[in-house]
């Protein structure tokens, strides 16, 4: 094989590498939050094990899904960037719509039906995951009676901050402009 068909064969190999080392690191951090959840935050060597299992025997682990390389993945990612007050308070806005639903006695798949979603967006939903569309959340509200309570959620009247910094922000004197040549003014 000459010097020019390796190089061919390098470059049509390129792509490929960059995919595979692409889907390793995408492995490796699965890996991670795996271990980490099944260690409660913790990495310990029990769970530093069970990526030496993976790489070193596969069929020890064979059970476990690989990595979902698609769309999920990259909204996971995003998920674990929110503040940790972020994901609390939608945590907590899940589980008060699911109670609220539940307290008017609304089934899940009435529920469903009314957001014009599946089920496994408004479970989704009902858990705080912060990838539903915030119409979703809305149309819930909608159709929980609360709608009202959301659109007056940063009402600029009731927005104490928000006015604060506007007084601030007004002059102490207003001077009157002197008349130009150009505006008329004799």
């Amino acid at each position: 094989m000459g010097f020019d068909e390796c190089e061919e064969l390098h470059d049509a190999m390129r792509p490929l590498l960059a995919l595979a080392a692409q889907r390793a690191l995408a492995l490796m951090r699965w890996l991670l939050q795996r271990a980490a959840e099944y260690s409660e935050g913790a990495l310990h060597v029990g769970a530093l094990g069970v990526l030496e299992h993976y790489f070193l025997a596969q069929p020890i682990i064979g059970h476990m899904k690989p990595p979902n390389h698609d769309n999920q993945s990259q909204k996971a990612e995003k998920v674990d960037t929110l503040p940790l007050p972020v994901r609390r308070g939608l945590k907590k806005l899940g589980e008060d719509i699911a109670l609220a639903r539940r307290r008017r006695r609304i089934s899940t798949q009435s529920m469903a039906e009314r957001l014009q979603v599946s089920l496994k967006t408004l479970q989704r939903l009902e858990k705080g995951d912060p990838t539903v569309a915030v119409g979703t959340v809305a149309t819930a509200l909608f159709v929980l009676s609360e709608l009202e309570r959301f659109t007056n959620l940063l009402d600029t009247a009731s927005d104490d901050v928000g006015l604060s910094l506007m007084d601030q922000a007004v002059p102490k004197r207003i001077r009157r402009k002197k008349p130009t040549a150009s505006s008329g003014a004799l």
